[in-house]
């Protein structure tokens, strides 16, 4: 598929380039950052879920490992991203702008598996201590209601 693209040859002059990368570019990211996004907390089924303080303060640890992967991940498709996407600007071909297009997708998906609430989580402790207390607040206003 690349090669058949790669004998379209399409005057790839610095506005046509900088504008098909703006258009193509802000396409993909919205629909990884937000269409995707929305489409699958759509069919997510949530629950209510009450936990004690250490209960929550488990599971942030448990989920530490995960979060660091997602965070490298993410460093790791960016600085791709930004790497093709500096030698497009250098020699703009349609090959590139196709890939620097996917990296701008992929880095649209992947910014939103990390939220700074949860690196907050794994880095201040204080912060942490004041989310387990909040969560296990819930938890007793729950059960006094009932």
């Amino acid at each position: 598929m690349l090669r058949m693209i790669g004998d379209i040859r399409i005057p790839m002059n610095g506005f046509v380039s900088v504008m098909a990368l703006l258009i193509l570019g802000g396409l993909s990211f919205w629909l990884g950052n937000n269409y995707l996004y929305k489409r699958s907390m759509e069919k997510t089924e949530w629950k209510d879920v009450y936990l004690r303080k250490e209960e929550f303060k488990d599971y942030v640890r448990d989920g530490w490992r995960n979060a660091r992967f997602s965070a490298i991940v993410f460093a790791v498709c960016l600085l791709l991203s930004l790497i093709f996407l500096w030698i497009y600007l250098s020699s703009p071909s349609i090959e590139l702008l196709l890939i620097v297009t996917l990296g701008i997708f992929l880095v649209g998906i992947l910014m939103r598996s990390v939220p700074i609430t949860r690196m907050r989580l794994h880095y201040q402790e204080s912060y942490l201590e004041q989310m387990a207390t909040e969560v296990e607040d819930q938890l007793l206003h729950k059960d006094q209601s009932s």
